[in-house]
């Protein structure tokens, strides 16, 4: 398959708006992890086995946007989107303001981030990514 290389822009922070700049990464589970791997891998993307997960890659590119774990049943485990580094304070007094209980990352994934629900019972993080190059 070929690539798409990104057409997006660099992320421009707008003065004095609060918002994430990106999905970070996301990471789901499936009854069958070599299905999954198969599928993905036809679907052309780069797959690295880490942590017990495939990691999704896009050819060439050292960011990884996803990964997908084994477990009983097919289930979104989380979400994570990207913010700038200054703005991490003010996305804590944010959730705190909005009495949005944080908690701890899922186990087997280290961050810094924020983590918390949505209102739909979602995990979702906040967190600032390491940088990106285009590929």
């Amino acid at each position: 398959m070929t690539q798409i290389r990104s057409m997006a822009q660099p992320v421009q922070k707008r003065p004095g708006e609060l918002g994430v700049h990106s999905l970070d990464h996301f990471n789901f589970m499936v009854p069958d992890l070599s299905k999954a791997e198969n599928f993905y891998n036809e679907f052309g993307l780069d797959l690295k086995e880490e942590s017990g997960r495939i990691s999704l890659y896009t050819k060439g590119h050292p960011h990884r946007w996803g990964s997908v774990g084994e477990g009983p049943r097919k289930k979104l485990e989380f979400i994570s989107f990207g913010a700038y580094e200054e703005d991490m304070p003010k996305f804590r007094e944010r959730l705190e303001a909005m009495r949005i209980d944080q908690l701890d990352p899922p186990k087997g994934f280290e961050s810094n981030g924020l983590w918390f629900r949505d209102p739909d019972g979602n995990l979702l993080s906040i967190t600032q990514p390491a940088e990106r190059s285009s590929a």
